[in-house]
């Protein structure tokens, strides 16, 4: 078992998490109930009332100041700009003829001058309003206050919001005939104004709604985190079984379905960030929360097995193939997620272009690299039982591989070739590291998995994203054929709409279609003032018939047959192409004899006609399915081109392949890739995409993904190890530089990019503006022309007027408004901006009070911020007989897209610099730090004993700062020497004269009473005493025991000068230890020896045999410390940290002087009674031989004694 990742849980800790996890509930359940309680105080009216007033002052103040400069001056002194103020507008009427206006937002109709001085509900053009009416010498001064916005129709730029202070739902209604309703707004002195009304739906507080999610989403984590760290939490640190594993899992699976299929809690689930639209697979997981939140569960359930699940056991084998197993269908698992990804999701996951960046599609790569963590995390885990036998785990690797593929053919539809070579690679990559763990480190690893993975995952989406783009075309195909229509260009619609509203009012071309005669006059008229600018895409032919005649009944049987209305006009739309109708109006009139006239229009589309950017905001409807796939379709039949969908230059003729199943086939040629859709010889739908993407889009998108994935993934292995303080990085020299050498690239990067985007937009800017400055001037010169003798524009045909405007629209490409000596409109190329009130039809205040009426300025319609420039508009006579605006309703969006074009550009040229910067930088680190390293590792190497190594010029030959440290250790190095042998001799002589001076004594103490005996035998001898055949008999035995105590120590003494030659090999340390407590433990009662940590599995490099005696000594020299009337206690303990073995004996016995620690490894040394005091020399040296290192101190937790610790370096 892995060790956990937090080593203990405190109860601080504890009592912190159980507080945060109930902080949280307690939130999410007031949310909960705030948030459905919220629609009862969905208006607030005391705010708005409030508000509403504030206005309503600053409104007055300002009507009094524009009352005192008319009082003074002419209305020509006041200045717009002093009174531009967001939703507030004022005027001036003069005898009913506005005089001044501070904006063009709206207009004024129909004022309610019968209530003066009096706030009143007023519904201008396209907004609710409040307005005060003042009279005025021989006018009024208005102020209108607006509430909400009132346009016909929205869209991502017209939207039907309150203004700016009324913090109110746009849902809301704003109506003025309910006084008695209880929401009715009334002014400060109680007279009532409007009322508003809630809609049915309910209208939920949205900040309710995110703290909501926010809580529930914290407890998420929280149950998770308790699931990730379960035994931490209840049963310490101890390993958990498999059993309860599995029963946790199945218990908490069955919870979480349950919180997925019926959403609860409710604003876990509720948010706009991740909408069913974005991901829906199937019931319970209906949206990226619910993804979201099973990611996480499953990396919950994969930690708490990888760190706590103990899958060691009896039958190895067996349990092998069940852990491998688990594996195959967790990766099947995975493998069906990520399917689920790509094909139930409308997310762009291929992120090819700056502009395809979306939050959602982020995050759908963050948790793809979730499921890769969890994939390595089960993958060591399953393969950790048999990591011993690889070939039999690569054998069973195989047949799971196997029975993946047969599962998929059998049950599944998933392309079972890519699921095995994803399967095989990924675990190629894994069992790299099992095999070469000790020679690649943990960064190589990590580095070479995320290679692998992003290759992989991006190989796998891309490929499954080309065949749902494949399905989705078929489908389209499909549906063109079957239903023989294609989608209607949604623009020229909106312009049919208003065309038919024009020439249904125009009793001219009613008078000129019941003459037959003058059905060439009709055309003639409908072109010269209906059918200019845009319309010249089509070639428009009258016919007129009288009602059931046998051309009206053709013309009926095509509209019957195939016609599609045009919104509610009186235009059909037909499937388009190049050779028939793609339009037909039909318009009745009733002739002098009472017969029914019918005229039909039909429009036949020109090829070739180039258009422009026609203005968003005037649709009303998202984009359709073309703009949406971003394609453009053409449609064959017999192999001759009959529709386009756009200006792509499809070929005339086909001559593409017929596929019998009825598939979409791709057709590659040097520019482009078609989608072929040709059930038959007779049809064909031809697909291409707009965007073109090569090998460089993929390219750059696998190293953006790798870049993003690999510095996550080390973040997270970063802090993971910091927790478990294992650091993944050493911050040396060479790191430091290249970290600082990054920074500053990253900062003057961030600095250039900031200066260049504000620079693009600002030359753009002017770009825009010198555009426009020329095309002012060109349409100054063409209408100065066309109106060379005209005095007043009022006499002008408005009709001829848009016709000329809409014809230089399209000869210039823009939008052209014209405006009268007054500011009032009178033509445009784009009526229905005004037709639809979308704006008022007043010239900008600015320009027409200014003293600039030749400047340019931006200015708004809704949320459209957009560029505008103004001229005066001459007669031939230089006569100004009006104003002209030329508005580039599409400047933001080129900005955008300019914007957009250059951050490609300059990010990928930055990604390129920024990944040979990292190259170099590491180069020029690694010159910087070999040196170091050298010198580093020489130093390391030094040894007062033996001979050290110079650095030779060879290895560094540069006269620099680090030469003259390498000049410095080579001198180093030949005083240490000479310093060595010094104090080796002196050592020597020293060590021999204490050797001396220890032999002689310890030969010494035997021999005083072998004298005494001998010398006792001779004088017994010499007496002739009757008892000295008993008394020598006796001496022998005392003389021979001293003589064996003198080659004792004879042999003690040359064990010491001479240790046996070790053997060195990987042994399991802990299992030699623990057999040594055991030994002690179980013959020697009266002391308590225990022993705690791992009883196996330890292993390092050493002699085992000597390793055993240095156990045997320390245990030895800790029973013989403790007193005989003690209760005795020897505690042993093993741990492994940062790849080091820690192995301590303590005892509870008399211990050692401080005065005496530095003698203590001193040969000879005893605080015993007897011994010669080489033990824990020799343990020293066998430890030391070994590579590891031996100390002592003298108290452990408290307990007095002696505490010895072993460092021995672990053998993984």
């Amino acid at each position: 078992m892995s060790k956990p990742i937090f080593p203990s849980f405190t109860y601080k800790a504890f009592s912190v998490y159980v507080f945060l996890l109930a902080f949280c509930i307690v939130g999410a359940i007031t949310m909960e109930v705030f948030y459905h309680y919220s629609p009862n105080h969905a208006i607030d009216l005391k705010s708005f009332e409030k508000e509403l007033l504030s206005k309503e002052k600053t409104a007055l103040t300002a009507l009094s100041s524009i009352e005192r400069e008319l009082t003074h001056n002419t209305p020509a002194a006041l200045q717009p700009s002093k009174y531009a103020e967001k939703d507030i507008h004022y005027y001036y009427l003069l005898q009913n003829e506005l005089i001044f206006w501070s904006d063009n937002v709206t207009d004024l109709k129909d004022i309610p001058t019968n209530k003066p001085n009096k706030w009143q509900y007023y519904k201008s053009s396209n907004a609710h309003n409040v307005i005060y009416v003042k009279p005025f010498q021989q006018g009024y001064l208005v102020a209108l206050v607006s509430l909400k916005l009132n346009y016909p129709f929205e869209n991502d730029q017209l939207i039907n919001k309150f203004a700016s202070g009324f913090n109110l739902d746009k849902n809301i209604d704003v109506v003025a005939d309910s006084a008695n309703y209880k929401m009715a707004v009334r002014d400060e002195y109680g007279n009532y104004l409007f009322s508003l009304i809630a809609p049915q739906q309910a209208i939920h507080n949205p900040l309710y709604g995110y703290a909501g999610f926010l809580f529930e989403i914290t407890i998420v984590l929280l149950l998770l985190f308790l699931i990730a760290q379960f035994p931490t939490f209840f049963i310490s640190i101890k390993p958990v079984g498999f059993a309860t594993y599995l029963l946790l899992l199945i218990v908490s699976a069955l919870i979480l379905g349950f919180s997925f299929y019926f959403n609860f809690p409710n604003l876990l689930y509720w948010s706009y960030l991740f909408s069913a639209f974005d991901y829906a697979s199937n019931e319970l997981l209906s949206s990226l929360v619910h993804l979201s939140i099973f990611t996480g569960f499953i990396l919950a359930f994969v930690s708490l097995f990888y760190f706590h699940v103990s899958v060691n056991s009896h039958h190895k084998q067996i349990k092998q193939l069940g852990l491998q197993l688990f594996f195959g269908g967790f990766f099947l698992l995975f493998y069906h997620i990520l399917n689920g990804i790509v094909w139930h999701s409308s997310l762009l996951i291929n992120i090819l272009s700056l502009s395809q960046i979306s939050f959602g599609a982020a995050w759908l790569h963050f948790l793809m690299l979730l499921w890769g963590f969890s994939l390595a995390l089960v993958f060591f885990k399953t393969h950790k039982v048999l990591a011993y036998n690889k070939v039999q785990m690569l054998v069973i690797d195989v047949f799971i591989l196997l029975l993946l593929i047969a599962f998929n053919i059998s049950f599944t539809t998933i392309d079972w070739l890519g699921m095995g070579s994803f399967y095989v690679v990924l675990c190629m990559g894994f069992y790299l590291y099992l095999c070469y763990h000790r020679k690649l480190s943990l960064f190589g690893f990590i580095v070479l998995w995320v290679f692998i993975y992003s290759f992989f995952i991006i190989e796998t989406t891309s490929t499954l994203s080309q065949k749902k783009s494949l399905n989705k075309y078929k489908v389209l195909s499909q549906n063109i054929l079957m239903n023989g229509s294609i989608e209607n260009d949604r623009i020229t619609n909106i312009l049919f709409e208003d065309l038919d509203n024009q020439i249904s009012n125009d009793k001219t071309i009613g008078k000129l279609i019941v003459n037959t005669d003058s059905v060439t006059l009709a055309t003639d008229y409908l072109n010269e003032n209906y059918l200019g600018g845009f319309w010249n895409k089509f070639d428009m032919r009258l016919t007129v018939t009288r009602e059931h005649s046998v051309l009206f009944d053709q013309f009926e049987n095509r509209i019957s047959s195939a016609g599609i209305p045009v919104s509610k006009t009186h235009f059909y739309s037909f499937p388009a192409s190049a050779n028939d109708i793609s339009y037909l109006g039909k318009f009745a009139a009733i002739d002098a004899s009472g017969n029914a006239i019918v005229c039909f229009m039909s429009f036949f589309p020109r090829k070739n006609f180039k258009s422009y950017s026609f203005p968003k905001f005037l649709i009303a409807t998202e984009n359709d399915i073309h703009a949406k796939l971003n394609i453009a379709v053409a449609q064959y039949k017999d192999s001759k081109l009959v529709y386009a969908s756009s200006t792509y230059p499809f070929p005339m003729n086909e001559n593409f392949s017929i596929i019998p199943a009825e598939k979409v086939y791709t057709s590659q040629t040097d520019k482009n890739t078609f989608y072929v859709y040709k059930p038959d010889n007779k049809n064909a739908i031809i697909i291409v995409k707009l965007t073109k993407t090569n090998f460089s889009n993929y390219l750059i998108y696998f190293s953006y993904t790798f870049i993003v994935f690999i510095l996550l993934t080390l973040s997270m292995v970063w802090l993971f190890l910091n927790i478990r303080r294992k650091p993944l990085f050493s911050f040396n020299l060479s790191t430091k530089y290249q970290l600082s050498f990054m920074a500053l690239l990253l900062v003057s990067f961030i600095g250039i990019f900031y200066v260049s985007v504000n620079f693009i937009t600002v030359r753009y800017k002017q770009k825009q503006m010198d555009e426009i400055d020329k095309k002012k001037t060109y349409i100054q010169n063409a209408l100065q022309e066309k109106y060379y003798w005209t005095v007043d524009l009022g006499t002008v045909s408005p009709q001829g007027l848009n016709f000329d405007l809409q014809d230089l629209s399209y000869m210039y490409q823009t939008d052209i408004n014209a405006y009268n000596n007054a500011g009032q409109l009178v033509g445009s190329s784009q009526p229905l901006i005004f037709n639809k009130n979308l704006t008022g039809k007043m010239m900008a205040s600015e320009p027409f009070f200014g003293n600039k009426s030749t400047q340019n300025q931006t200015e708004y319609i809704g949320e459209l911020k957009f560029l505008t420039g103004y001229a005066d508009f001459y007669n031939g006579d230089y006569l100004q007989i009006g104003y002209i605006s030329i508005p580039l309703y599409v400047s933001s969006d080129k900005i955008r897209q300019e914007i957009e074009s250059f951050l490609s550009v300059i990010v990928h040229i930055y990604f390129v610099i920024l990944l040979l910067s990292l190259v170099v930088s590491f180069i020029i680190g690694k010159q910087l730090s070999a040196p170091l390293k050298l010198i580093e590792s020489k130093l390391r190497a030094m040894r007062f004993d033996k001979s050290n190594e110079k650095i030779e010029k060879i290895d560094y030959s540069q006269n620099d700062e680090i030469g003259q440290l390498v000049m410095q250790y080579n001198k180093t190095i030949d005083a240490l020497e000479h310093s060595a042998k010094l104090l080796a001799k002196s050592e020597r002589e020293l060590a021999w004269r204490t050797m001396a001076r220890q032999i002689a004594h310890e030969i010494n103490n035997p021999l005083t009473p072998m004298k005494l005996t001998i010398q006792q035998l001779q004088r017994t001898k010499q007496l002739n005493d009757p008892r000295f055949d008993d008394y020598f008999a006796k001496s022998t035995i005392t003389l021979v025991e001293q003589i064996d105590n003198l080659s004792r120590i004879a042999g003690t003494f040359s064990n010491f000068a001479r240790l046996p030659e070790a053997h060195f090999v990987r042994f399991d340390i802990a299992a030699k230890l623990f057999s040594a407590v055991q030994l002690f433990a179980n013959n020697n009662e009266s002391i308590s020896i225990t022993f705690d940590g791992q009883r196996e599995g330890v292993f390092v490099l050493a002699d085992a045999e000597q390793m055993l005696q240095v156990f045997n000594n320390l245990l030895k020299n800790a029973m013989q410390a403790i007193p005989a009337n003690a209760n005795g206690v020897i505690k042993t303990s093993l741990m492994t940290h940062n790849k080091q073995v820690i192995i301590e004996i303590a005892d509870n016995g008399i211990g050692i002087h401080e005065s005496l620690y530095d003698k203590l490894f001193s040969p000879n040394f005893t605080t015993k009674t007897t011994g010669t005091g080489l033990g824990l020399a020799i343990s020293k040296n066998i430890v030391e031989l070994a590579g590891g290192k031996i100390t002592f101190k003298s108290t452990k937790e408290g307990i007095q004694g002696s505490l010895f610790r072993i460092l021995l370096t672990e053998d993984e």
